[in-house]
Parts: structure tokens; sequence; C-alpha cells
């Protein structure tokens, strides 16, 4: 949890489902597997394979070594729906990053492959194999950005109202306020607008009167709803009687 915890609440993963699955042996953790989907972009997921490098005592201490070793030297893919074939990053994670470099030279000396690095007491940063820091919010998901809302302020015409005071009722976007999507495919985006040629009086301000889809490559990434922006009254008898009157003094009469 704490080292993961910032994906829960980083804006461009809104869309990611993590799921987690650790293995456990002796009563030590020795991995963990996160694979990090996007609900809205089908095929698009990472995979990170997090232990943790911390002294399980002497009982077990032989046994983290040799699991970590393997770890390191026999990357196994994935197996499972979407994810045959993958093989996942390796990332260790230690009580504090004083400890990077001594696990680099324990690892080096027996020609194990360095992983990339997560310390405990430098939260937001991850380390590259070689112990440089990097922002850990950047790492992997640099590629996305929160893309505005396709423009619809010319496609949004008024609506017209049946038996309304008014003939029409102006529609409002009622837009995110911005869009997680790679960022090479900004411009891709497609609103597809949905609203009906006529509405019945009354029409509540605010009221839900049609929606937007947003899709890329024909497949949806987020809906969000078209608002009447104003009330339209039914044009009951006394109402009609009101504005023949005005008509008739040459002003308005409510």
């Amino acid at each position: 949890e704490t080292v993961l915890g910032w994906l829960f609440d980083e804006e461009r993963l809104a869309d990611w489902s993590p799921v987690q699955g650790c293995d456990v042996s002796g009563g030590v953790r020795y991995e963990c597997v996160a694979i990090f989907e996007q609900e809205k972009i089908p095929g698009l997921l990472a995979a990170w394979n997090l232990f943790v490098l911390a002294d399980p005592g002497s009982a077990h201490r032989a046994g983290l070594l040799r699991e970590v070793e393997r770890l390191l030297t026999s990357r196994q893919k994935l197996e499972g729906i979407g994810v045959d074939g993958r093989i996942p990053e390796a990332w260790a994670v230690v009580p504090t990053q004083a400890e990077i470099s001594r696990w680099q030279t324990y690892f080096t000396g027996r020609e194990i492959p360095l992983p990339r690095w997560l310390a405990l007491d430098a939260p937001g940063m991850w380390f590259t194999p070689q112990g440089e820091a990097r922002q850990l919010l950047d790492y992997g998901f640099s590629a996305f950005t929160k893309a505005p809302a396709p423009d619809l302020s010319a496609g949004l015409l008024p609506v017209r109202v049946a038996r309304g005071a008014e003939e029409t009722v102006q529609p409002v976007a009622d837009a995110p306020a911005g869009i997680v999507v790679e960022k090479s495919r900004a411009a891709d985006l497609v609103a597809e607008v949905e609203l009906p040629q006529v509405l019945e009086a009354p029409v509540e301000e605010g009221a839900v009167i049609g929606s937007v889809t947003v899709t890329l490559d024909g497949s949806p990434v987020v809906e969000y709803p078209i608002r009447a922006g104003a009330a339209v009254e039914r044009m009951e008898m006394p109402l009609a009687l009101r504005r023949l009157l005005a008509a008739l003094c040459g002003g308005r009469v409510e």
C-alpha cells in the first residue's frame, strides 16, 4: 500500500484497474504481481513484479535470497486472459534508499540482473537499476495526458420544445474536466452527439436531454450528459393570456 497507493489517486489512471496477486512461502512474502489494465483502451496494460528486500529473520534469510535470485534471473511470462506471454517488469522494494547501493553490489557480484528500485523513505520516487532517482508518477505513464473534451460549441443547436412557453431550449454539454488518453492520440478523439429533435414542455433547467459519447477508433472512451441550458414552462392558458395582454399593451406582463 505504501508503494502503490499513489496509483489510486493519479488522475491519469482513473480508468485503470489494478489486479494484484502475491506468492507467499514460509510466512515470507517474496513477490507481488500487479497488473494495471486500461478499461477504456483494450489491450493497453502494464505489469509489474514487485518483491520486498527486507530481512525476514535468520530462519528465512537464505530462502529469500534464493527466491530473489530466481525472480531476477529467470523472468517468467504471465499466464492469463490478455496477458499471456508478457514478462512483467522487476521492481525491488527496500526500506530505505541507502540500501540500494548495497544490494547493487550484492547482485552485480553474483551476475544477477539489476531490478528497478522503490524505497519506502522516498515516496513518489523510483530509482533506475543504476540507482538514479526519477519521479514515480511519470514512470510508464508519461505518454498519457488529460485532453480536453472535443469542442461542441458549434455543434449543439437549439432543440425545439413542443407546447412550451419558448420555442426552443439551448442544450449544454456537461463535459468532464479532461479525458485521459495517450498524448499522440488526443487529436483522434471523436464526439458523437445524441439529442432528440423535439422535447415536451415543461423542461427543467439542468435536466438531462441528451448525451455525448467520445470514441477512439470507434471504441467508447467516456460518455457525459447534455443538459437543458434553461427552464421552459408549458404554455398553459393563463400564461398564453398574459403573453397576449403583453403584446396588446406593447410590453411584457408576467
